[in-house]
This record gives C-alpha cells, sequence and structure tokens, in this order.
C-alpha cells in the first residue's frame, strides 16, 4: 500500500512538473514585432492649410431644427414642411461658407485617435452637415435651380473626398464614405431630371472623375486601428483595465480572476497578441485596392475562428488574446464590402452622367461603350466586386455590379422579404446584384 502510495505521488509530481514546464514554455511571449509598416504619417500643415481647421469651424455654425427627424424625413421622400426646410437651409449658409473655405484645402487632417477612449466629437456633426447639404441639393432640384443644385452637389462631393481620404479611424472613414454615398445619390437624381442642362452635367462629370480612390482612406484607417489595439493591449498586460471594462462589466470581486489572467501569463502574452492584429490589419491594408474576387478573405475567417464556450478556452495558451480578437476585431468581410460599395457608387454615377450626356446629344441612350468613351467617359470602369466591365442593359435602361455574391443575376433587383421594406437606396445594396436606373426621357 505504501508503495502505491508513493507511485501515486510520483506521478502527481510528474504531471504537475509536466504541467509546470508546459505552462512556463507555451506562456513565453515574443519579442515585440515590427509594425514600422502599419506606421500612420502625419505630416506637418499649418492651420490655415488644413480643411479640418474650417470643418470643425463649420460644427460651432451649424443649425439642426429641433425636429430632429425632419431632414432625414426629407431627404427619404416622407412629407415634410417645406417652409421649414428652407428656414433649414437659409439658417446653415454661413455653415456651408465654412466648408467651401476647407475645399480650398489639399488634406483635412484631424487630431490624432491614440485610443478607442479618443473623443472625435465632430464626427457627427460632419455627417449632419452631409445630410443638410444633400437637402440643400434636393431643394433646389424640385425648384429647377439646376446649377444652384448641382453646386451643392460638388460641395457634397468634395466634403466627402476630403474626409475620407485622409480617415484617422475607422469611424471617421465610415463617416466619409456615408457623405460620399448622399453626394452620389443627388447626383443621380440630378442627372434622372428631364430638363437638366449640359453645362450643368459637364460640371458634375468633371467633379467626379477628380475624386479620389477611396482606399487610400481605408488603409489609413486599418493602420490607425492597430494602433489603437496595440495600445490596448499594452494596457491591458500593465493591468490599466481588465476584460470587465471592456465587456462594460461593473468592477466586482468575481472579476478578480479576469483580471489576473490578463497579466503576463500562460493566459496572455500580449506581444504574440500584437502580432495576430498585425497580421490581420496588413491583411485589410493589402486588400483594399483589390476588387472584391481578388481579396482574401479566409485568412480572417481562419483567424477569428473562435467556437465554443470561452471559458473552455481560457485553458488554451494565449487565450486572453484570441478573446480579444474576438471583442475588438470589426467584421472584416463587411468592411471590405463597404469599401467595395463606395467604389461601385462612384462608377455607377460616372457613368449615369456620362450616358446622359450621351443621350442629350443624340438623343437616345448609346448602345456600345465604344459610344461613350473617350468622348463622355475616359475608360468604361470595372466592377468592383468581379472585376469585369460593368454591367450595362441598353434594352431596360439599367447599369449594375453583381454585388459581394459574385454572381450576375441578370440585374435583378430582388432582395429577401427580411429588406423589402428599406428605401430605395438602401435596398440596392441588399439586392441580387446592384442596379442602377438610368434616365429614358430624352432631352
Amino acid at each position: 500500500m505504501h508503495r502505491i502510495a508513493s507511485l501515486f505521488g510520483a506521478v502527481v509530481i510528474v504531471i504537475i512538473t509536466g504541467a509546470l514546464i508546459y505552462s512556463h514554455i507555451a506562456g513565453r511571449d515574443i519579442p515585440p514585432p515590427d509594425t514600422s509598416d502599419l506606421a500612420v504619417v502625419r505630416p506637418d500643415t499649418a492651420a490655415e492649410d488644413n480643411a479640418y481647421t474650417y470643418f470643425n469651424a463649420m460644427t460651432n455654425l451649424l443649425f439642426w431644427p429641433t425636429n430632429n427627424v425632419l431632414v432625414t424625413d426629407y431627404l427619404r421622400g416622407a412629407d415634410t414642411n417645406p417652409d421649414a426646410i428652407k428656414t433649414v437651409i437659409a439658417s446653415n449658409q454661413p455653415a456651408f461658407a465654412e466648408i467651401k473655405k476647407g475645399l480650398a484645402c489639399e488634406i483635412c487632417l484631424t487630431p490624432e485617435v491614440t485610443g478607442f477612449d479618443t473623443l472625435l466629437p465632430h464626427i457627427g456633426e460632419w455627417l449632419r452637415a452631409g445630410r443638410l447639404l444633400a437637402a440643400a441639393s434636393l431643394n433646389a432640384r424640385q425648384a429647377r435651380e439646376y446649377a444652384s443644385s448641382a453646386d451643392h452637389c460638388i460641395t457634397l462631393l468634395r466634403f466627402s473626398d476630403l474626409v475620407h481620404r485622409d480617415a484617422e479611424c475607422l469611424i471617421h472613414y465610415l463617416v466619409g464614405v456615408a457623405i460620399l454615398h448622399m453626394g452620389l445619390e443627388q447626383v443621380r437624381g440630378l442627372v434622372m431630371e428631364s430638363n437638366v442642362p449640359e453645362d450643368v452635367l459637364a460640371r458634375l462629370a468633371e467633379t467626379l472623375a477628380g475624386l479620389g480612390p477611396v482606399h487610400p482612406g481605408f488603409a489609413r484607417a486599418m493602420k490607425t486601428e492597430y494602433r489603437m489595439v496595440a495600445r490596448t493591449m499594452d494596457d491591458f498586460a500593465e493591468g490599466r483595465f481588465g476584460l470587465d471594462e471592456m465587456v462594460a462589466l461593473e468592477p466586482k470581486d468575481g472579476n478578480r480572476f479576469v483580471r489576473f489572467i490578463g497579466r503576463r501569463n500562460y493566459f496572455f502574452q500580449p506581444e504574440k497578441t500584437k502580432l495576430r492584429f498585425a497580421t490581420l490589419y496588413r491583411g485589410m491594408v493589402s486588400n483594399a485596392p483589390l476588387a472584391y474576387i481578388n481579396m482574401d478573405r479566409t485568412q480572417f475567417e481562419r483567424m477569428l475562428d473562435f467556437k465554443g464556450e470561452p471559458y473552455r478556452h481560457l485553458l488554451k495558451p494565449n487565450a486572453v488574446g484570441k478573446i480579444l480578437e474576438a471583442l475588438l476585431v470589426p467584421a472584416v468581410s463587411g468592411i471590405l464590402a463597404k469599401k467595395c460599395h463606395a467604389e461601385c457608387d462612384i462608377a455607377a454615377t460616372r457613368l449615369a452622367v456620362a450616358i446622359r450626356r450621351h443621350e442629350l446629344a443624340h438623343w437616345k441612350l448609346p448602345v456600345t461603350h465604344k459610344e461613350i468613351v473617350p468622348d463622355f467617359l475616359a475608360a468604361w470602369p470595372a466592377d468592383p466586386y468581379d472585376g469585369q466591365a460593368f454591367r450595362y442593359d441598353v434594352e431596360r435602361g439599367v447599369i449594375y455590379a453583381t454585388g459581394t455574391d459574385l454572381v450576375d443575376d441578370g440585374g435583378s433587383t430582388s432582395v429577401p422579404e427580411k429588406d423589402s421594406g428599406l428605401s430605395d437606396n438602401r435596398r440596392r445594396w441588399k439586392a441580387e446584384d446592384v442596379v442602377f436606373q438610368l434616365s429614358l426621357t430624352g432631352p
């Protein structure tokens, strides 16, 4: 019996020793990874040469009605008080003038975003300014003041271009793209007017041709997101906060275990976690200029695969790092798709203006690409999803892209039942194909 007990004790000691050795080896962190390629360049820019100076001043002049939904209701076509809309537009002329001052600059460099707790009070106001400019364009168009409507469209497009091009973080980029969509929607609405003059269309075409690509701002935003994540890893490792704060839990005695595993040990290796995040964000940056079909999205899905109960994974090396990935990384495919949506919207609007100009010149829609290029458009755009030429159906008077399913459904506008109640513009991105109607009215 004594020999059995001794043998059992020896086995236990061996098991414990092995576990300690394994946890020591598996718990080793790596040296800080080289992430110099993810650094964000912030050039020295004088205040008077920085569009942010004027866009920020604009937020102090912005007038938003007490009826909080007045402008949004007007833009979606709901019945609104026309006098109230005119009053709002007139009240915002000083704000619009400040935006135009900013358009003379070549860069919009906002204050540096250092972490997820950095406040961005200007972002929401910029989004409101975009809606107000869109409302001003729509109001002028409804009054058949087409030159004025185009002026507001041009201001809106150039405003959005500066905002998303130098995006300081993901939300900053998404707001810039949202403003871009507003401007493009107003341009297409103006193009559909039967009496819009050629000179107005020519000005819009020139502005659209001058818009920069959307992927540089996306790449810049991803680099900033990595910097914020890396800072969060350091804060977590140093115990400045734990998982309880990250998931909005009140600190309690019961969360001490969560704080304990957040230290540098078997459960959390911050440098390894940073390397995984760096790999992910590098992938986002490298995918930014690509068509959706050529993006390697599977690497992100594999990396963020976190199946099962989280507490079961806490027994594995660097489990907390993997939990943090699940908490901090955005929906990758959705973010990449939004980038492609913006490219699709720009390409379609450029085409719509070019085709409309051909229609005015020849009293009919063009039949082939050669009738458009190069007289009205420098080059026929590619579908940002499958990389093929943007589709054009002259019989139906539509242009379309495949969308993220990468299937050409012949320009189908069918949407899932759950999305049937959305506005026409929002339904477009849920449909089988991304379809844009062209004018069939003639001059």
